[in-house]
């Protein structure tokens, strides 16, 4: 299961590496700049900060593993926070919908699952 587990969240640091490497791509080529240079370097971070975790999970480091639960708190409150500036502004709440409850099962699945004391020992 921590294999999967791993895997799904280097998946997701990929989308966040893909979507930070499209919006560059669209600042610098496209006339109209859609997304500021934070916004950019913030998928950048997030990006390479779960890629960086998710490789080291498939390593069992002790580090990976507390990393990821913070972070994966810290995600789902992003994911919620953008869900509320979606509103606000009037956009269409589904898709961003779908991130947050997608963000949270992730979060939960690798809470208990990353928690249970045989899989602590297992990480060095």
């Amino acid at each position: 299961m921590t294999k999967f587990l791993t895997a799904v969240i280097l998946a997701y640091g990929i989308t966040y590496l893909q979507w930070g490497t499209s919006q560059l791509l669209g600042y610098y080529f496209a006339a109209f700049r859609k997304d500021s240079p934070s916004i950019i370097a913030a998928n950048f971070i997030i990006g390479v900060s779960l890629t960086v975790i998710s490789l080291n999970l498939f390593r069992a480091k002790e580090w990976a593993r507390k990393a990821w639960l913070k972070m994966e708190m810290a995600l789902a409150l992003l994911q919620v926070l953008l869900l509320i500036g979606f509103y606000v502004e009037g956009y269409r709440l589904r898709d961003q919908l779908v991130s947050v409850l997608l963000v949270v099962l992730l979060g939960r699945v690798s809470r208990v699952h990353l928690t249970k004391p045989q899989v602590i020992n297992s990480f060095s």
